[in-house]
């Protein structure tokens, strides 16, 4: 009997993930013996050609090659500590894929656009989606980063990664049929946040992939304004699979942002236009720069400062809105529009039947940042 002896060949193949959850000793020939999940229910079928032999922390029991076995990939994790012992005379044949698939990461839907906080599992709104073409895939490690002007590390926990397999995506998670990526929830370190599981893609099918996280901080004034936008920053790095490379090398963001508001600010949810603008500015003092109705009034915001207000007395704003005319989301050219109606200074809190709409456009300085 041999610790551990196999010999490489190396030919095209599919992969599928087999997890060992046998008894001590038990023969890895058994089809009851393995799961299609990590410590999973047994059934999942004995790993054959190109499938992934997995042992984890699911299982530590010792495993008996004790027949000649052709596999794909042999995957021992330091959470394994058992061991994997072959009989003599048996041969374990680990077929090493010659054909890597290309996972494509891209996104669909909006950003919700605003919140109040505290906030618990607050849906991102959209999805990242993962797609491939001839071959499956099995992703293991995804990579989320928090871009906003909100710092993640000390601001935003719990952030949680939900999947499923889908032509269309929901505009935001769906309240069932979608499974955890990984287990508990992941931490920002330096705004990024690593999440490990497993997460299979299809040949020729789309995987959504939903975010939720909490904004546990309690309220203050200073949080006005700042934004949450998670991201995928690189793909090609940041989404490892044992079988596939993804890609794009650039960063994949879902479109919009979501701004943080007290309840009682006013704003739309639709999704490109809303009564609340935030500007990201070069000094640190008036960042963010924030423009929003609230009562009537539109005021503006820089960073702690207490808001000012920008409109007449005399004049009660009904709307106020922001639309991204820019058609990237990028939010460079805005289009501002106002319906305003007049006050009767003769009976206070009275409105005349006077009102004016105003509409116009501004451009944001390519080295600026906004939100709306």
């Amino acid at each position: 009997m041999v610790l551990l002896s196999f010999c490489l060949i190396s030919q095209t193949v599919l992969a599928a993930n087999k997890f060992w959850v046998g008894p001590y000793d038990g023969s890895a020939a058994s089809p009851s013996n393995w799961s299609n999940s990590s410590g999973g229910s047994s059934g999942g079928a004995v790993p054959s050609t190109g499938d992934v032999m997995n042992f984890d922390g699911g299982n530590v029991n010792r495993a008996v090659v004790d027949s000649n076995m052709n596999t794909g990939d042999f995957l021992m994790t330091s959470g394994y500590t058992g061991i994997v012992t072959i009989n003599d005379g048996v041969t374990l044949t680990l077929s090493s894929s010659s054909e890597s698939s290309i996972i494509t990461v891209s996104s669909t839907g909006r950003q919700v656009s605003t919140t109040s906080i505290p906030a618990t599992n607050l849906n991102m709104g959209g999805a990242f989606t993962f797609s491939v073409e001839s071959s499956p895939a099995i992703i293991n490690t995804i990579v989320i980063k928090q871009a906003g002007s909100l710092p993640a590390d000390s601001n935003i926990s719990n952030l949680q990664l939900w999947y499923e397999a889908t032509s269309t995506c929901a505009a935001v998670k769906p309240l069932s049929g979608t499974t955890q990526f990984g287990s508990g929830s992941a931490s920002f370190v330096n705004n990024f946040a690593t999440t490990t599981g497993i997460m299979n893609v299809a040949a020729a099918s789309k995987v959504c992939l939903y975010v939720t996280y909490n904004i546990p901080t309690a309220y203050s004034d200073s949080f006005v304004g700042h934004t949450i936008d998670p991201q995928i920053y690189n793909p090609s790095t940041d989404v490892i699979s044992t079988s596939s490379t993804a890609s794009p090398a650039t960063t994949v963001y879902v479109p919009g942002h979501t701004i943080i508001l007290k309840n009682n600010i006013e704003a739309t949810s639709t999704d490109v236009i809303s009564s609340v603008l935030s500007l990201h500015v070069n000094d640190p003092a008036q960042d963010p720069t924030v423009f929003y109705l609230k009562g009537g009034i539109v005021y503006k915001k820089m960073g702690t400062s207490d808001p000012i207000r920008l409109t007449n007395p005399n004049f009660v704003v009904q709307s106020l809105t922001f639309t991204d005319l820019s058609g990237d989301g990028s939010g460079r050219s805005i289009k501002i529009q106002m319906l305003v109606s007049n006050m009767d200074t003769g009976n206070s809190g009275t409105l005349l039947n006077i009102s004016r709409s105003y509409s116009t456009s501004a451009t944001v300085k390519a080295n600026s940042g906004v939100s709306n």
